[in-house]
């Protein structure tokens, strides 16, 4: 009896400790240093759109780059890189400021956050004055 529970011991262990002696994960951030960038928006609509868009976490929390080494039941490292906040939204910037001029107009806006409930901030928006909604025949 004693024997099959010594024999079994190896396989219990293996079953219920299967995580790693050694565990490390850094992460670090690139452009640190960098200021983030005064940008004007045509309205609180674009500037609410870009925001919501420019903060989230899919876009503010990516990796940039990632690296580990494992080795089974012993030892797990690995290494991640992130842009800073402010490298991060400078980029965005850049990405939904089309003509360069540090100006988000409402179109720029739309285009880069196109999931962006226009109609449901201040009241205004798409259906607001000035557009019309057409329906598909």
């Amino acid at each position: 009896m004693y024997r099959r529970f010594l024999s079994a011991l190896p396989i219990v262990l293996l079953c219920t400790c299967s995580g790693c002696l050694f565990n490390c994960h850094t992460t670090g951030l690139i452009r640190e240093s960098e200021p983030r960038q005064s940008v004007v928006f045509e309205s609180a609509m674009a500037q609410q759109a870009f925001n919501a868009r420019a903060m989230s976490e899919d876009v503010s929390g990516e990796t940039l780059k990632s690296c580990g080494v494992a080795i089974p039941f012993l030892l797990s490292c690995s290494r991640q890189k992130k842009l800073a906040p402010a490298a991060s939204y400078n980029d965005q910037v850049v990405l939904c400021d089309t003509d360069g001029d540090r100006h988000i107009t409402d179109a720029e806006a739309m285009t880069y956050n196109p999931e962006f409930h226009w109609s449901h901030v201040d009241g205004s928006g798409i259906d607001g004055p000035g557009f019309q909604i057409v329906e598909p025949d």
